[in-house]
């Protein structure tokens, strides 16, 4: 077995325009997270925070 064998995957990192996109427009951007190699942590963060930001969303249009 070698060292490039048990190595850690290479992940992307969120550049500035996507994070820039996520944090204005998640509902939009969030699904650029699932092509191929963001990390699972990515993903369940910026998924949370599109599922807050659509509760908040919904409570704020609910109150009279």
């Amino acid at each position: 077995m070698t060292d490039s064998d048990i190595a850690a995957p290479a992940y992307r990192r969120i550049g500035v325009p996507l994070m820039l996109g996520l944090i204005l427009l998640p509902i939009v951007f969030y699904w650029f997270l699932w092509r191929q190699g963001y990390s699972t942590a990515a993903r369940i963060g910026a998924g949370v925070y599109l599922v807050l930001g659509l509760a908040l969303w919904l409570v704020r249009i609910i109150q009279p």
